[in-house]
């Protein structure tokens, strides 16, 4: 009884194949089947992403025309501030990549903010200030536009805070198909090839760059993983790519920490001021990482104030640009905070500074570093007088340079664990 069952299934196939080969119709059916099935399994989330635009699309075409109105309540519009508001934020930090580097993170994090921000917002200004209904406006060229404009606006910002170009190079690269495939589509949307009102290609293409961009923010960890060694060494946002895990410059030695701090104080209470530091000015020949910065090594702060030496870490040079000249000619300065430098100035205002005296530090006739006096009591800086300020911080300095002196002790970070 197997064996009949056997053959006549055998021949039922047989019978099926057959009949198929005779039907090119049913060959093409079965081919497309076979590649669609293909497709879900290998990018589900992409088949999803279509199929589900495409259904609301044909949802919403069955009970009425598209407007404006439709437009602007895209689910593309909540999908991207949900990007700003969370989405971003929670995957490129350093508690959900514990084994990643963080300046990389960082660099992840803020170019995918500026990235995001940029197009909410052109995209919103196109769809309600463009009138869609006007037979003399040509939407490919206007969108094709902005597009252009506004790629020429974000690579500009990410340089203004400082993301390298090797990063934002292979951001380009790993995005580059993403980009191909949603332009491609774009073109197809806006050509004549599918019959459909401006609205309902617009509706489509939001979809579409829906799909772009989540796919980016996801895409940019790629981005993070790609890049090993390559940056190693520049400082993004007070963090060394590459691996400065003490987040501090180092001191020459950890056992000048405490004679120097011992130092500060008794130049606080002299001078009344409230918070008294020493910074140095990179250029140590031993120093694998960039030249032109400032780090704080050395501070006291009296009860009330802050320790603010992690935030003082690795600051441009052009911090000190109206005050270097001064420094060369052996001598410091006395201002409130708002007659320094504006980003010098903004930075002393946003740490409730009201004023600050600086003097030059000179190690073998050469500028190492300076002093710093921060006072958050008009009152008490307005009675300073400026002259014995100057005269104190003249001796003090003299006497503190041998703590900046790394020929004795060579240049390592190892040890220099950051103070909590």
């Amino acid at each position: 009884m197997a064996d009949i069952t056997a053959t006549v299934s055998d021949s039922t196939y047989i019978k099926i194949i057959e009949a198929a080969v005779e039907n090119p119709i049913t060959i093409a059916f079965f081919i497309i089947l076979l590649a669609f099935l293909y497709m879900i399994y290998k990018r589900p989330k992409e088949i999803w992403s279509i199929f589900k635009t495409t259904f609301t699309f044909r949802f919403l075409m069955r009970h009425k025309t598209l407007t404006k109105e439709d437009l602007v309540k895209h689910q593309f519009f909540r999908d991207i501030q949900f990007f700003l508001d969370y989405k971003i934020d929670n995957l490129y930090n350093s508690e959900s990549f514990q084994n990643y580097d963080k300046a990389k993170l960082s660099m992840a994090h803020d170019l995918l903010m500026i990235k995001i921000k940029d197009v909410k917002k052109w995209v919103e200004d196109f769809i309600i200030k463009t009138n869609f209904d006007d037979p003399y406006i040509s939407i490919r060229s206007v969108l094709k536009n902005k597009i252009d404009k506004h790629r020429a606006i974000v690579w500009t910002a990410y340089k203004e805070i400082g993301i390298p170009d090797l990063f934002i190079e292979k951001f380009l690269e790993v995005s580059k198909m993403h980009e191909e495939y949603a332009a491609s589509v774009l073109d197809d949307l806006l050509s004549d090839k599918i019959p459909l009102t401006v609205y309902e290609r617009l509706f489509l293409i939001l979809g579409c760059l829906n799909q772009y961009y989540s796919t980016l923010v996801i895409k940019m960890k790629d981005v993070v993983e790609s890049i090993n060694g390559d940056l190693k060494g520049l400082v993004y946002k007070e963090h060394i790519i590459g691996g400065n895990d003490y987040r501090c410059y180092p001191v020459p030695t950890r056992e000048y920490i405490p004679i120097v701090e011992s130092k500060l104080q008794e130049l606080s209470t002299a001078t009344k001021a409230k918070r008294v530091a020493v910074y140095y000015i990179h250029d140590y020949i031993g120093d694998e990482y960039l030249q032109g910065y400032v780090s704080k090594l050395y501070e006291y702060t009296t009860k009330g104030l802050k320790p603010l030496v992690l935030k003082c870490q690795y600051k441009p040079a052009m911090l000190l640009s109206d005050i270097l000249p001064i420094f060369k000619q052996h001598q410091g300065t006395v201002k409130d905070s708002t007659h320094f430098n504006e980003v010098l100035s903004e930075m002393l205002i946003d740490n409730g500074i009201v004023g600050a005296a600086m003097y030059p530090i000179f190690l073998h006739d050469s500028l190492k570093g300076f002093a710093a006096l921060e006072y958050n009591s008009i009152e008490t800086f307005e009675t300073l007088d400026k002259e014995e300020i100057l005269r104190i911080m003249k001796k003090f300095c003299s006497m503190i340079n041998i703590y900046l002196d790394y020929s004795r002790t060579g240049f390592s970070y190892a040890g220099n664990e950051a103070k909590e």
